[in-house]
């Protein structure tokens, strides 16, 4: 069960209460960390948030859903949310069928061992076994069969003869900005994997390098076409050989510095 469904149980509902927690938690990792901080955080008013703290008002339905992009929330968390606010769901039209698709669309693209689980079945010797891919991957028996069930219920994943046989042979291309809050979870836990990956693996296992340099951010949009290029290219040529292992290729290109007036 996600962790924020957990919360939302802990507090009976009590939005406030979850809040504030998440609040003391970014203070006891930064103590300097201020409520205008947070407020900055969820992109939402100081007094507002301010007001909804202090318990003299709630959260409008927009400010609502902008806390569940923050917290990168699926649709299902989402509507528990707004129930817990505002006792009710989402729209009359959102069916629990659609909803559950929904669901499953945004934790495909929001939890890595999803996409992990689609590369093992490009092993030769892959396993349609729950055990096997909870191993393979780190995680759960019960992620593992809620994740194979949801690749499944998409017609992404198939077994066969006990063994896991890809639907798709195409790449998955997500939509740029439709799933944001979904991206921006898969690549947080992507720097948390690379992170634990520089501790436990050794060094022919892993291939870590970084350059920093000052750029015209004009290029920018000409260095993201030509890092598509690079992924792809790199991802035949490492495909093209047997298949033993599952990896993750990241690449990060972000300021350090602030930016500087025209």
């Amino acid at each position: 069960m996600p962790c924020f469904m957990y919360e939302i149980n802990q507090y009976s509902s009590d939005f406030r209460g979850w809040l504030l927690s998440e609040y003391r938690k970014k203070k006891e990792t930064n103590s300097s960390y201020s409520l205008r901080a947070f407020a900055k955080f969820l992109e939402i008013s100081p007094p507002a948030l301010s007001q909804v703290l202090s318990g003299k008002r709630k959260f409008s339905r927009i400010n609502t859903l902008k806390v569940a992009k923050r917290f990168s929330l699926s649709p299902i968390e989402t509507k528990e949310l707004i129930k817990s606010v505002h006792n009710d769901g989402l729209e009359e039209k959102d069916t629990f069928n659609e909803l559950q698709l929904k669901n499953d669309e945004f934790l495909i693209i929001s939890d890595w061992y999803h996409l992990a689980i689609l590369s093992l079945a490009k092993l030769k010797q892959n396993k349609a076994d729950l055990k096997w891919i909870s191993d393979q991957l780190g995680i759960s028996v019960l992620e593992a069969r809620d994740a194979l069930l949801r690749l499944k219920r998409l017609n992404f994943i198939k077994e066969e003869s006990g063994r896991l046989v890809r639907a798709l042979n195409t790449a998955l291309n997500i939509e740029p900005g439709v799933t944001s809050s979904a991206i921006q979870k898969y690549h947080k836990q992507n720097f948390k994997l690379a992170e634990k990956a520089m501790e436990v693996e050794s060094l022919e296992h892993r291939k870590f390098s970084s350059v920093t340099m000052a750029l015209d951010p004009k290029k920018l949009g000409e260095a993201e076409k030509m890092i598509t290029h690079f992924k792809k290219k790199l991802a035949r040529f490492l495909e093209s050989g047997e298949k033993k292992r599952v990896y993750t290729l990241s690449i990060q290109l972000f300021p350090v510095s602030k930016q500087t007036k025209e």
